[in-house]
């Protein structure tokens, strides 16, 4: 049993997400992006597909992300960096469908990178 437990948080410029979804096509490509994201990125998940088969088994859908930083904001939410809409409630999981674009809360359609009402978009760095 537990009687005592110490976190210690840390600070964040706002409540927005910067996110970044990635496919990969099967197993070995998804445990050598996961490593990769674990080197610089303060949040990873990933949905694996355990029912592919041959080439495409463990096949997944990588998430990664952190806190925006205030300079990455759009303009309508850098006056209230930590203001919370939690938007239409969504059963979860969501599964990614089979384009380019994802669902977000309201079910409007948004670009990779887009996660939701608290996401920023990440700039990329190409």
């Amino acid at each position: 049993m537990i009687e005592e437990a110490s976190l210690q948080a840390r600070p964040i410029a706002s409540s927005r997400l910067s996110v970044l979804d990635e496919r990969t096509g099967n197993l070995d490509e998804s445990i050598a992006r996961l490593i990769d994201l674990d080197r610089t990125a303060e949040y990873t998940m990933a949905w694996v597909d355990l029912a592919a088969k041959r080439v495409s088994a463990g096949r997944s859908v990588i998430t990664s992300g952190r806190f925006a930083r205030a300079d990455e904001l759009l303009k309508r939410w850098a006056s209230q960096p930590f203001a919370y809409d939690p938007g239409i409630p969504v059963d979860v999981p969501i599964t990614p469908r089979r384009s380019s674009s994802t669902r977000c809360r309201s079910g409007r359609s948004t670009r990779p990178g887009i996660q939701g009402p608290h996401a920023a978009p990440r700039r990329s760095s190409t």
